[in-house]
């Protein structure tokens, strides 16, 4: 599984949200100014986000983008899952298909192994874990 730009911009920007969480809603400026990027691709971004029902947004001169649960319940799992799709490094449609090789074949095991430890490995690891 590769990680694409919109995951790792879209971690940044939520990194922001939960920076000023309990200062109230953050701006589109702010979030742009901290990341360096356009305010289209930070709104496209945070509108899959919101659609998750991660982050939340108001109107407004004090309105802006924020974090819809505390930062330290939100894990990677959730925040993947939004921007990327789903979790897997081979997609869960293979696991369903007879191996072209043998019968006895057991590399679906292995992928499928692996899908489950890295979904675990996400949903362990909240936002919070690496603030300083």
């Amino acid at each position: 599984m590769m990680v694409s730009t919109k995951g790792r911009y879209g971690l940044r920007a939520l990194l922001v949200l939960a920076l000023y969480y309990e200062k109230g809603p953050v701006s589109m400026n702010v979030i742009t100014e901290h990341q360096g990027l356009s305010r289209k691709y930070i709104h496209t971004l945070l509108t899959l986000l919101k659609n998750a029902g991660i982050v939340n947004c108001t109107r407004g001169v004090k309105g802006g983008y924020f974090l819809a649960t505390d930062p330290s319940e939100i894990d990677l799992y959730q925040i993947i899952k939004a921007l990327e799709g789903d979790v897997s490094f081979i997609g869960t449609a293979e696991y369903k298909r007879d191996c072209a090789l043998t019968k006895e074949c057991r590399i679906k095991e292995i992928w499928k192994d692996l899908d489950e430890n890295l979904i675990t490995m996400f949903k362990n690891t909240k936002l919070t874990d690496y603030f300083s």
